[in-house]
């Protein structure tokens, strides 16, 4: 079922200047409720653009986005809602915290929802939990955090306002391979657990391979190409002839499929590599 969907889309940066610039070009798009879809393209491509549409933080210069079949512009004045509905990550979020702790910067979503001290004390743990930050970490001072723990502790604070859809652009960029692989351990906990609805830009296809349901390909303010893991990775000429690619395990295949084993051509992550490769080898591959 559509929970979220873009109709004939256009937004275009400095309109009538000589700066103009048509970052969105009639984006038809829908998310379905329950997925983790997610975005890939380079920079400039239109994807944050997009992002910020979801929840409202720009508005379409023609085009509808359609939250439960209903244009959240129909009413300018109920757009507050809608961001309660659409919580937006935006990238480097940890430059956003301000509050003298964890605790009470989490809280700072579910306060303005007018909830009750409980409520909120019991959101900011939940949330915490599925950001993967420990309690005692709650306490201490924003700033007294990793980088990696900053990030978690500001995804927890959208996550604590318990939205329908979490929507984050590039919400691992800049952290190691441990900390990509908590943060989007994370969402995939959250989306299980909560029934959200999940939309992710990313730049690494491993990622994008191991955690969405769906992929949309981005290039130049238009949808290139959207679908299953298969449906977009299995074209890899075409992400190839706008300088993406596919996943690194994939191509690794591929050079074993060449030399002689037999090897399915839609292996896209670590895990279902591991699958079949095990019984070629005669058992486990973790132990060769």
């Amino acid at each position: 079922m559509t929970i979220l969907e873009l109709s004939d889309v256009c937004y275009t940066y400095d309109p009538g200047t000589p700066m103009a610039h048509e970052a969105l070009s009639h984006i038809d798009l829908k998310i379905e409720k329950g997925s983790i879809t997610g975005l890939i393209g380079h920079t400039g491509c239109g994807k944050s653009t997009l992002l910020r549409m979801l929840n409202g933080l720009s508005k379409p210069d023609s085009g509808k986005i359609l939250l439960d079949g209903h244009d959240i512009w129909e009413d300018p004045k109920k757009i507050a809602a809608v961001r309660f509905r659409v919580g937006l990550v935006m990238q480097y979020p940890e430059y956003q915290l301000f509050d003298e702790t964890v605790a009470s910067d989490i809280a700072y979503g579910p306060r303005n929802m007018g909830l009750s001290t409980e409520e909120i004390t019991a959101r900011v743990k939940e949330a915490a939990a599925f950001a993967g930050l420990a309690d005692e970490l709650l306490e201490k001072s924003p700033f007294e955090l990793s980088g990696g723990q900053k990030r978690r502790a500001a995804i927890a604070g959208v996550m604590a306002m318990r939205p329908e859809i979490l929507v984050l652009d590039e919400p691992a960029a800049g952290l190691d391979p441990m900390g990509r692989e908590e943060i989007f351990a994370g969402l995939a906990r959250y989306r299980a657990e909560s029934g959200a609805t999940v939309v992710v830009v990313s730049h690494s296809m491993e990622d994008m391979a191991r955690y969405c349901d769906r992929l949309v390909v981005m290039n130049d303010g238009k949808i290139l190409l959207r679908g299953t893991q298969s449906e977009v990775f299995g074209r890899a000429d075409e992400l190839q002839s706008i300088g993406l690619g596919v996943p690194d395990i994939t191509k690794l295949c591929a050079l074993l499929r060449a030399g002689g084993m037999p090897l399915p051509d839609d292996i896209y992550t670590v895990e279902a590599a591991t699958a079949a490769i095990a019984p070629l080898l005669g058992g486990d591959v973790h132990a060769r």
